[in-house]
């Protein structure tokens, strides 16, 4: 196997002058729509719990204390320092995307190296991932599961002291509502699951508003009750949910974007995505039986499961389309040697 170090002086070059260019274009993108445009989609709210973070008041919008765990409002609190502007964070984001191609390249010339899921971890680590006896696979599951309680323990541990219970995010249940009530599909996916969201919330009862009020300084009790919603109406219309699973997953592996872009946005998304997740597809299945592919199969299968419940839009995928990208210069790769004897 080629190492990164086989890299010709021109490969280098060629590399580098597609990263810089990569960033470029990422920042240009960004500057084009616009601060408005920034800050009016999602990273408003984040900006909001970074500022408060800075200001004393810790990972809290209002009374709400567990809404998203820490990290990416941590490293937004380093850009308040230096006043609200969104190129602060349009930059680094972009360095940090650069990087990531990177590694897919790095991976390419190796193998796929992955960070799962815990779950896929450790049932690949225990099935796959290991050798030996059981018990030594079993060893090696249980000291995968100590790294991940030793990352998330202090998070739960402040989740459990600010809310009463140990939950990595207070959201869940408003999640699973989102993504399982008659209006889910009135917007989504073509707009904003947001959108769908609001047309849910206008449909409920003065009733119902009024006992969510009640429970504004209860973030736990409050999940709970839009799971308790989300329950009722996936045993009232089991049929309906197991279609709308399909669809939602549709909407994830989506060959158009959703929400729906500009035409121009849709043609270059497509024309990307497309060939990359066709070739992705092929080199997942030329190489089945390698214990990575196994691995990244289940991170699949495993976002397929989550969307299925929940919900997603083509960008929450955007993770798993690095190891599609992998798989495919691997497919890539093999046919170079072909085609170079038929030249």
């Amino acid at each position: 196997m080629n190492s990164p170090r086989a890299f010709t002086l021109r490969q280098r070059q060629f590399l580098i002058s597609l990263l810089a260019l990569g960033v470029l274009v990422r920042i240009a993108i960004r500057v084009a729509f616009g601060e408005a445009y920034f800050w009016t989609h999602s990273y408003g709210t984040y900006y909001q719990m970074a500022e408060n973070v800075t200001a004393g008041k810790g990972f809290c919008l209002a009374t709400t204390c567990a809404w998203w765990p820490p990290l990416y409002p941590a490293f937004l609190a380093l850009t308040t320092f230096a006043g609200k502007h969104y190129l602060l964070i349009v930059i680094p984001q972009a360095l940090l995307g650069a990087g990531t191609a990177l590694c897919a390249c790095l991976i390419a010339l190796t193998r796929a190296s992955t960070s799962p899921t815990v779950g896929v971890a450790l049932l690949w680590t225990l099935v796959w991932g290991s050798h030996g006896s059981f018990p030594r696979r079993l060893r090696s599951d249980a000291l995968l599961l100590l790294a991940f309680l030793a990352i998330v323990a202090p998070w739960l541990v402040r989740t459990w002291r600010v809310t009463g219970a140990p939950v990595l995010s207070s959201q869940t249940g408003r999640a699973l509502w989102i993504g399982n009530n008659p209006l889910t599909f009135s917007a989504y996916p073509a707009r904003s699951i947001d959108i769908s969201e609001s047309n849910a919330w206008g449909a409920v009862s003065p009733a119902d508003r009024a006992e969510v009020g009640r429970l504004e300084d209860h973030e736990v009790a409050r999940s709970d009750w839009f799971a308790r919603r989300a329950f009722a109406y996936i045993r009232a219309y089991p049929l309906t949910v197991a279609g709308r699973a399909f669809r939602k997953i549709a909407a994830g592996f989506s060959w158009r974007l959703n929400p729906a872009q500009s035409t121009t946005a849709q043609i270059a998304y497509a024309l990307s995505y497309v060939p990359i997740a066709v070739l992705g597809t092929i080199g997942m299945i030329l190489a089945r039986r390698n214990a990575g592919v196994i691995l990244i199969l289940l991170l699949f299968l495993a976002f397929s499961a989550v969307t299925a419940v929940f919900w997603a839009h083509t960008s929450h995928r955007s993770y798993l389309d690095v190891y599609w990208i992998v798989l495919a210069a691997a497919v890539v790769f093999r046919t170079q040697p072909a085609i170079a004897r038929k030249g």
